[in-house]
């Protein structure tokens, strides 16, 4: 029974926050030495294919500089830094806090979803092992599931479990 809302619980977490855009724009990513202060937003417009942004400082003055570039392309010209949403392209946005202070080549990668990779993200705690009876103990299902989710390559993912939570059902 645990088992079963558990899984049951992601799968309506995951459809409700994609039911509002098929596309979803992550955060921005940094790689660099310098200063990290910027975000990304925006309404992403280019269909439903999975896209990756890459912004580069290009240049320090004032204001400092960005390229951006998808999916490994051109790069942009030069951008002026302005400290207000900015526009990318395929209504990806990016937002610097700062308009100077930044290191030349420090970079930010912005990663677009569609919804149908989002859902393959769901780990059911049954394909560990999880009965989900009512009867039997799924906490080694629900830790191994946790474990797998953990091992997983990519920016973001953690998950943790306290060691003294059991995972039996509510009598």
């Amino acid at each position: 029974m645990i088992a079963a809302l558990w899984s049951v619980a992601l799968a309506s977490l995951a459809a409700a926050s994609l039911s509002a855009q098929t596309v979803s724009i992550g955060p921005a990513v940094f790689k660099g030495t310098g200063l990290n202060d910027a975000t990304s937003g925006g309404r992403y417009s280019a269909g439903l294919a999975d896209a990756q942004y890459t912004v580069t400082i290009s240049a320090i003055g004032r204001p400092d500089r960005f390229r951006w570039s998808k999916n490994g392309g051109a790069l942009s010209p030069d951008v002026a830094i302005t400290g207000r949403a900015q526009p990318v392209t395929d209504g990806v946005t990016i937002a610097f806090a700062a308009i100077t202070g930044h290191r030349l080549n420090d970079s930010w990668t912005i990663v677009t979803r569609n919804a149908q990779d989002k859902l393959r993200d769901i780990i059911s705690v049954r394909d560990f092992g999880a009965k989900g009876d009512g009867l039997t103990d799924d906490t080694a299902a629900v830790r191994a599931a946790a474990a797998y989710a953990c091992g997983l390559s990519g920016p973001g993912r953690s998950f943790s479990l306290p060691e003294h939570i059991l995972y039996l059902p509510i009598r």
